[in-house]
């Protein structure tokens, strides 16, 4: 039976699983409090693949063939995850009525390296996403692997508020052609997970 679908993948989908791309730029979550002065922002990509080099800042996971072998997926736009995380905060803050400034941090830096980078900006308070993992696999189900933590920083450095988020997600299913199913659901997939992490409580209130 799993020969058959997985042949019924192959015919219906045929190539779509080489060289995906998903959707990640565009998209602002929705912030339903204000937020007030200056607010820098950085996204550090930590995920073991893209840190040691062996797959680029712009993978976001898999689309496996009709036998399950797996392709790699990339952002839309060929920008860095990190960079695609960045952009969608500072525009939902700035949409807040923050003065964002935008920090960009190397896979590689070490903690104290990132946070010693928002510091410099004088902004009134920080936010640092670490991407551990985020990982699209779609085959028959698409499921979204991620560890994702958000921080809130004061002037000096100390933390105000931290939201993680870990687990695996079946955002869709689609046996005639998951891959479609794959782009329509990931970028609100994305969306709810970042309002998750900036409409944490205690997020809110370092924030406002």
């Amino acid at each position: 039976m799993r020969y058959v679908l997985a042949l019924i993948v192959a015919l219906a989908a045929g190539g779509c699983a080489v060289g995906g791309k998903h959707q990640y730029h565009d998209i602002t979550p929705e912030l339903k409090y204000p937020v007030r002065g200056k607010v820098a922002v950085a996204v550090q990509d930590q995920r073991k693949d893209v840190v040691s080099g062996t797959r680029p800042e712009s993978y976001v996971g898999w689309s496996r063939g009709g036998y399950g072998n797996p392709f790699d997926v990339t952002t839309e736009s060929g920008q860095p995850l990190a960079k695609e995380f960045q952009t969608s905060i500072a525009a939902a803050l700035t949409r807040a009525g923050a003065q964002v400034v935008r920090v960009d941090v190397r896979p590689a830096a070490a903690p104290a390296e990132a946070r010693k980078q928002l510091a410099a900006t004088g902004a009134d308070k920080a936010v640092l996403l670490v991407l551990r993992d985020w990982h699209v696999d779609t085959y028959f189900n698409v499921n979204l692997d991620h560890d994702v933590s958000l921080t809130v920083l004061g002037r000096r450095g100390q933390v105000l508020a931290t939201k993680e988020l870990t687990g695996s997600d079946r955002i869709g299913t689609g046996l005639v052609d998951p891959y479609a199913v794959a782009r329509e659901s990931v970028p609100p997939a994305y969306r709810r997970k970042l309002e998750q992490l900036l409409a944490d409580p205690a997020v809110v209130a370092a924030l406002r």
